[in-house]
């Protein structure tokens, strides 16, 4: 649930006095006073201007997630660096996957979207050489007086077949 700048103020200067609001409609009790002391801890690290929504799709630098993952790994919980960070403890946990998979190069803002149609990004048609791609299979065959299989040896290059066996 998004609640307004006011309501969360309001949340916490009540916490602060020992007391809690009165629990919102369809939300559990527990889960919105986890939310609310959640909130204080969040007003004690980095003022009552973090309650405010701040704008969609924040774009982290590389550097700034680094120093991030490297709290988390230096010992500090997530939690705390998520809090301190303002940002939901999901997305520090991918950030600290890629870092982890692929060091720095993990955290670096890579472009999205389809590559461009020009003739640089198309693949070449390359066919292999010759005999440096070979396919077979196996068939089986019955007749009256028994069974036999056929396994031939294709080359991919020219599509004929090499060898086979009876």
């Amino acid at each position: 649930m998004r609640y307004s700048y006011e309501f969360k103020r309001m949340c916490v200067e009540l916490y602060r006095l020992g007391r809690y609001p009165e629990t919102p409609d369809g939300v559990p009790t527990q889960k919105f006073h986890n939310e609310i002391r959640a909130w204080v801890r969040m007003v004690e690290n980095n003022g009552l201007e973090v309650l405010r929504h701040k704008p969609q799709n924040k774009n982290w630098t590389a550097d700034e997630r680094l120093e991030m993952v490297s709290q988390v790994l230096a010992g500090q919980s997530y939690t705390s660096v998520t809090i301190s960070a303002g940002i939901h403890p999901g997305q520090l946990y991918q950030w600290i996957h890629k870092y982890k998979r692929m060091e720095y190069n993990g955290l670096v803002n890579k472009k999205k979207g389809r590559t461009s149609k020009g003739e640089a990004n198309m693949k070449k048609d390359r066919k292999p050489a010759p005999l440096q791609k070979c396919t077979t299979d196996v068939s089986q065959f019955s007749f009256s007086w028994g069974k036999c299989y056929f396994s031939p040896i294709l080359d991919m290059y020219s599509n004929e077949i090499i060898s086979y066996d009876l």
